[in-house]
C-alpha cells in the first residue's frame, strides 16, 4: 500500500509563504499542496505552481468545468479536488473527472462536509467514474450506516 502526503493551509496565504511553504514541506515528505492561494487568485496559483517543488492541488479555485477548463489549460495545477456539493451536482463531477482524465491531471473527490446521503453519492460516483483517483477524501461511513447502504441493492432493501 501507498501512502501521500498532502498540506493544506488552514487559510489561502500571502504572497511571500505561498512560495516558501512547498519547499519547506518537500523537505518533509509532503507530496501536494492544496489550494496556496485564495480561489479567485488564478494569477498567484501560477505562480506557486512554478514555483513549487511539489505538486499544486486546486479544491476551492474550481467550482465549473469553465474554472477547471482555464486552471488546466494554462497548466496552473497537477490536480483538482471537486466535489458534489461544491461545484452542484454529479453531472459536472463527471465532466470535471473526465477533462482531468483527458488531460493526465489527477482529479480527487471529497465530500467532507456531506451528509451519509451525500457519502452515498460520492461512493458510488467514485466507484463509477473512471477519471477520480483511488485515493479520494470521503469520511468514513459507520459500520452499521455501510452495512444499510449495502444491503440496499436496486432500489430494494435486501436484509
Amino acid at each position: 500500500m501507498t501512502c501521500s502526503s498532502k498540506s493544506t493551509p488552514m487559510r489561502p496565504m500571502t504572497p511571500r509563504p505561498q512560495f516558501d511553504w512547498p519547499r519547506a514541506s518537500a523537505d518533509h515528505g509532503v507530496e501536494v499542496f492544496e489550494q496556496p492561494v485564495p480561489r479567485d487568485q488564478f494569477d498567484a496559483l501560477w505562480e506557486v505552481k512554478k514555483h513549487s517543488p511539489i505538486k499544486i492541488e486546486a479544491d476551492q479555485s474550481v467550482r465549473t468545468v469553465a474554472d477547471a477548463q482555464m486552471v488546466i489549460k494554462n497548466r496552473m495545477v497537477d490536480s483538482i479536488n471537486t466535489g458534489i456539493p461544491k461545484v452542484g451536482s454529479i453531472g459536472e463531477v463527471r465532466r470535471i473527472a473526465e477533462l482531468c482524465e483527458l488531460n493526465g491531471i489527477r482529479c480527487a473527490l471529497s465530500n467532507t462536509a456531506g451528509s451519509m446521503v451525500g457519502d452515498a453519492a460520492a461512493v458510488h460516483l467514485a466507484a463509477s467514474t473512471p477519471g477520480i483517483s483511488p485515493l479520494c477524501e470521503l469520511r468514513r461511513v459507520r459500520s452499521d450506516h455501510r452495512r444499510s447502504i449495502l444491503r440496499t441493492v436496486g432500489g430494494e432493501r435486501r436484509d
